[in-house]
């Protein structure tokens, strides 16, 4: 199965933006806002900006899975 490699460069499986636990999401976002400046995204919102990223996101070719 090959990985998912997002725009930011992260693996999307690893990502807290995916976790079902809305506490993970919202440590995610304060770090986001903090070190990014980011105000648009919120932790209702955080799903659909990683189903985007997860769509144009590019596929790790490298083989070290």
């Amino acid at each position: 199965m090959a990985r998912t490699i997002g725009y930011c460069g992260y693996n999307c499986h690893l990502c807290a933006a995916r976790s079902d636990d809305p506490d993970v999401r919202q440590r995610l976002v304060d770090g986001w806002r903090k070190i990014f400046g980011h105000q648009v995204i919120s932790v209702m919102n955080l799903p659909t900006a990683w189903q985007t990223a997860q769509s144009a996101a590019l596929t790790d070719r490298s083989g070290l899975a």
